[in-house]
């Protein structure tokens, strides 16, 4: 997580679970990380939705397709890719990054914290019996939040 001044500069970074606390800080730390992991699938609609006159249709949050993915928030639901898997973060850890940035911003005095979210695939026994090539590691980007975005 790296902290931001009101002109968009670096102030510092933040490690979450900071490696330099103790056993049980880290365990609590790593317990809320967890709740940022899951990614649910999102679904096209099937057809076409109209919404009703002077109305906006449905919006999602979803995940950009390249490498290190980067949040997109506000998408309508019709313009959602067809071609590939999309994902997008839980209502959960919208909620979860959403609370720890306002925590950040109100104790070290940022104008916005830019979230990225480090994690690894989960290793599947064939890798030992075939010898396939391990996980990837996934990077994404969650952006400048300055705390008072809603999921």
């Amino acid at each position: 997580m790296t902290l931001k001044d009101a002109k968009g500069e670096p102030q510092g970074t933040i490690y979450f679970p900071d490696p330099e606390s103790n056993g049980w800080v880290r365990y609590m730390e790593g317990l809320f990380a967890q709740g940022l992991v899951p990614d649910q699938p999102i679904a096209p609609p099937q057809g076409e939705e109209i919404p009703a006159p002077n109305q906006h249709g449905r919006e999602v949050t979803i995940w950009d397709g390249e490498q290190p993915l980067r949040l997109h928030r506000g998408v309508p639901e019709h313009l959602i890719p067809r071609n590939r898997p999309v994902f997008g973060p839980t209502e959960w850890s919208q909620v979860l990054v959403n609370s720890y940035v306002r925590y950040l911003r109100r104790k070290h005095g940022a104008a916005s914290v830019e979230v990225v979210r480090h994690s690894r695939d989960v290793i599947p026994p064939a890798v030992l019996l075939e010898g396939s090539p391990p996980p990837r590691d996934l990077l994404a980007n969650y952006g400048d939040i300055n705390g008072e975005q809603t999921p």
